[in-house]
């Protein structure tokens, strides 16, 4: 349906704004050059004033991730680490928390951060720097989705390493600099985490 609506509205709009050049080559795959002069890539970004570096109040062996937590993608992707991922870690590095922060999260998620213990559903906070600062990794296990993960990007900001799937990367024009680990599967994920968690606190 979607596809739909960028083929017959989007064309028509005097002028179109994507933060992506994929989104833009996606977008306007089909278009005539004429119509293709209207599509403006401008790339998303963070305010490095506002989401400075903080380690100072950084927590042993704490994942955070954060977003608007209603989206189904962020439904997936917390289940399945939940489920799948934080397992494999704690059988290595035992006590992990982790900290689910963003508005509107779905019902299954609290009772899964319930049965699975140590997770906190936040719902909306006013400020998620306070709880990015308290971050060991910032993760964003992402297996469904597009776009610039402006989530990911505050994490960086703020000097916190970072773990997510290559999903993330769509759009992402970000220097990686070694500060972001990229890893696809729940073995990989994983093991990913617990590196960064061992290099850090062992």
């Amino acid at each position: 349906k979607w596809a739909r609506v960028e083929q017959l509205i989007f064309p028509k709009a005097d002028a179109c704004v994507v933060v992506s050049e994929q989104e833009a080559s996606a977008i306007a795959k089909h278009w005539t050059t004429t119509e293709s002069e209207r599509m403006h890539v401008i790339p998303i970004g963070v305010d490095l004033s506002h989401f400075k570096q903080s380690i100072d109040n950084e927590k042993e062996n704490h994942l955070v991730i954060t977003g608007n937590m209603s989206p189904i993608r962020l439904v997936v992707a917390l289940k399945w680490f939940m489920l799948n991922v934080l397992p494999i870690i704690r059988e290595q590095i035992p006590g992990v928390t982790l900290d689910i922060v963003g508005k509107d999260p779905h019902p299954s998620i609290a009772q899964i951060a319930k049965t699975v213990g140590g997770v906190r559903v936040t719902g909306h906070v006013p400020d998620t720097r306070t709880y990015i600062s308290e971050a060991s990794v910032c993760i964003y296990p992402m297996l469904l989705g597009t776009g610039v993960k402006t989530n990911l990007l505050e994490a960086m900001a703020m000097s916190k390493a970072v773990v997510a799937t290559s999903m993330c990367l769509s759009g992402l024009q970000a220097p990686i600099n070694g500060q972001l680990a990229i890893a696809d599967g729940k073995e990989a994920f994983a093991s990913a985490v617990i590196e960064l968690l061992q290099d850090l606190f062992f």
